[in-house]
C-alpha cells in the first residue's frame, strides 16, 4: 500500500512537469521538421531551376512529414520557370565555394544557360559563371582536369561576349572579365576572340574592350599592339572621312580612351603629327569639339 501510495503521489505531482517536457519535445520536433522542410524546399528550387532534378527528387523528405512537404511544394507549382532559374543562378553567385570541383558544376549545370532564349537568363548565367570561375582562379592552384575545365569555361564566356545577340549580355560579360581572368584571356587564341569586340556596333562595348586590352598589353603585346595600331588607323580614317557628327564623336572618344592608356603610347607616337591635324577641334558640333579637346589633352601627355 505504501508503494502504491507513493506511486500515486508521484502521479499526482508530475502532470505539469510531464506536460512541459512534452511541449518542449514537440516544439523541438516541430522546429527540426520545419528546418528540414525549409531546406529541402530551398534546395529543390535551386535544383529544379538548374535542371538538377525533379521536385519529387529534391523536395519530399523521408518520414512522416512527406505529406506536409508535398503540400508546401504545391505552393511553388504555379511559378514560371525563368524566375526560379534566375533565383538559382543569383543564389549560386552569392555563395563562396573554394572547392576546385565547383568548376565542373559550372560547366555542366550553369554554362548551358548561356544558350537560353531569354536574354535576362543569359546575362545572369554569364555573371554567375564569371564570378564563380574568377573565385577559382584566385587560388592559383588549379591543375589537371580542373585547369582544362576552366579553359573550356573561359573560352565559352569569350565566345558569348562577342557573339551573343543581346548587347546587354555582351557588355555585362566583358565587365566581368576582371584581372583574375588575365592568365587565360591573355592567351593568343583568346585575344583573337576578344579583338572582335572592337568591331562591335555598340560604343560602350568597344570602350570596354579597349580597357581590357590595355590591361593585357603588357602580358601579350605581340598580339595586342598590332591590332591597336590597326584600330588607330581606322579611327583616323573615320574622323577624316565621316560626314556624321555622331560617328566622328564616337571615333574621337574611342581615340581619347586609347590615348589614356600608357601601354598604347608606343603605337601612338609615330602618328602624333597626323593626330594633331586630324582631330576635329573646329567642329560645329559642341560634343565633338569637346571630345577632340579631351583627346588633344591626353595626346599632349605622350612623350615623343
Amino acid at each position: 500500500f505504501s508503494i502504491f501510495g507513493s506511486t500515486s503521489s508521484n502521479h499526482r505531482s508530475t502532470p505539469a512537469t510531464a506536460t512541459n517536457k512534452t511541449a518542449a519535445s514537440n516544439t523541438q520536433a516541430t522546429t527540426y521538421a520545419g528546418a528540414i522542410l525549409g531546406s529541402s524546399i530551398g534546395s529543390s528550387l535551386i535544383g529544379t531551376g538548374l535542371g538538377l532534378g525533379s521536385e519529387a527528387d529534391k523536395i519530399v523528405p523521408s518520414g512522416s512529414n512527406s505529406n506536409n512537404a508535398q503540400s508546401q511544394v504545391s505552393l511553388y507549382s504555379h511559378l514560371p520557370v525563368y524566375p526560379l532559374v534566375l533565383l538559382s543562378l543569383s543564389t549560386l553567385a552569392s555563395l563562396s565555394i573554394p572547392s576546385e570541383r565547383l568548376i565542373f558544376l559550372i560547366r555542366s549545370s550553369i554554362m548551358p544557360y548561356l544558350s537560353s532564349d531569354d536574354h535576362i537568363v543569359r546575362r545572369q548565367a554569364a555573371s554567375t559563371c564569371a564570378k564563380l570561375t574568377a573565385s577559382l582562379m584566385q587560388s592559383n592552384s588549379t591543375k589537371g582536369p580542373s585547369a582544362l575545365a576552366i579553359e573550356e569555361v573561359a573560352t565559352r564566356l569569350l565566345e558569348v561576349s562577342v557573339a551573343d545577340n543581346s548587347a546587354v549580355v555582351r557588355l555585362q560579360l566583358l565587365r566581368c572579365f576582371t584581372a583574375d581572368f588575365d592568365p587565360y584571356v591573355s592567351r593568343s587564341h583568346h585575344l583573337k576572340t576578344l579583338l572582335l569586340a572592337l568591331a562591335d556596333e555598340q560604343f560602350d562595348i568597344k570602350m570596354e574592350a579597349l580597357r581590357i586590352l590595355g590591361r593585357l598589353a603588357n602580358i601579350n603585346p605581340a598580339v595586342i599592339l598590332p591590332a591597336i595600331r590597326q584600330q588607330l588607323v581606322m579611327l583616323l580614317s573615320r574622323m577624316r572621312n565621316s560626314s556624321d557628327f555622331h560617328g566622328i564623336e564616337e571615333a574621337t572618344l574611342l581615340l581619347s580612351n586609347l590615348l589614356s592608356n600608357y601601354r598604347f603610347h608606343v603605337v601612338v607616337r609615330p602618328f602624333t603629327s597626323t593626330l594633331i591635324s586630324t582631330l576635329p577641334l573646329q567642329s560645329t558640333d559642341a560634343r565633338t569639339t569637346a571630345a577632340a579637346l579631351d583627346a588633344m589633352g591626353r595626346l599632349s601627355l605622350i612623350h615623343i
